[in-house]
């Protein structure tokens, strides 16, 4: 994957609340700090607004099998858009000739409601809510068992064929199974993407297993998310209730990641009264907490 530098685009701090003009390099898929370390193609974005990508969650985009299907790329990227939701297009019957085809060759992320009527949203005068009795149950449980929701690009499927191969002609060589650093190095990509290349190789776990009871679920356990939501109300009410000076400091420091000095041209100040500020404000807020 290339690198490259937007410049010039206005980019929103949601930490400091405002507009500002900045350049962004990425690298290997990912947003760096600094310049890449390679060659890199500049993008030109004076005038413009720069966010990541947008989501749309009422799409109709399987183009060709339904009356009001169009070509996904043609429609979500020229309005920023990356990731869309198929509001039912297809149903049990038709679900997989979706997938292996409009989907297939797309490069934005497309997900999808399932329409529980077999034959989708094939035309504008074919009825959504049919009787209960048409509804094909068996196939709709056997495609969300599959994974067929789930859609990996074209990309990640061919760098995990590419590290497929690697990890074999390694183990063939060395007798041993390759780190993802080694993976890395040898196929010139990040550990970041052979890690999710790797990860999207494995096969799905179906919540509802085949088997002689077909009742039978699947219970994974999870932490009791109470706690941690309390802390994080009482954390939120304790961080309004500071001045808004305050707030902006804590905001940028530990929700934006910026350093001392990064927040202290923010707000017009030196590092060493954000350091003083800072701890001066944290033992505020943890007395507050403690009450």
């Amino acid at each position: 994957m290339g690198a490259f530098v937007i410049k010039g685009g206005e980019i929103y701090d949601p930490a400091a609340q405002k507009w500002e003009k900045k350049d962004i390099a990425i690298e290997n898929g990912m947003i760096i700090s600094g310049m890449p370390s390679g060659e890199y193609q500049v993008v030109d974005a004076s005038g413009c607004k720069v966010t990541t990508g947008w989501i749309d969650y009422h799409v109709h985009y399987f183009n060709h099998g339904t009356e009001n299907g169009i070509n996904p790329d043609a429609a979500s990227f020229p309005c920023g858009v990356t990731t869309a939701v198929d509001g039912g297009s297809t149903g049990a019957a038709n679900y997989e000739m979706y997938r292996k085809s409009a989907m297939a060759y797309s490069d934005v992320r497309i997900l999808n409601m399932l329409l529980v009527g077999s034959g989708g949203q094939v035309t504008d005068r074919y009825p959504e809510h049919l009787e209960k009795k048409y509804f094909d149950i068996p196939k709709i449980k056997k495609l969300f068992r599959e994974g067929g929701t789930v859609k990996v690009s074209r990309s990640l499927k061919e760098l995990g064929l590419r590290v497929n191969a690697a990890r074999e002609h390694h183990r063939k060589l060395c007798g041993t199974e390759p780190t993802l650093s080694q993976l890395a190095e040898e196929l010139g990509e990040s550990v970041e993407n052979i890690t999710l290349a790797i990860q999207a190789a494995q096969p799905a776990l179906s919540l509802t297993p085949e088997g002689e009871n077909n009742d039978r679920q699947i219970d994974i356990p999870v932490e009791s998310p109470e706690e941690e939501l309390a802390d994080k109300i009482g954390l939120a009410e304790v961080l309004e209730s500071l001045p808004e000076e305050d707030r902006l400091l804590i905001r940028l420091r530990f929700y934006a990641n910026r350093t001392q000095s990064e927040t202290a041209k923010v707000l017009h100040t030196t590092q060493v009264q954000i350091s003083r500020r800072e701890r001066k404000i944290l033992r505020k807020m943890r007395e507050r907490l403690l009450e």
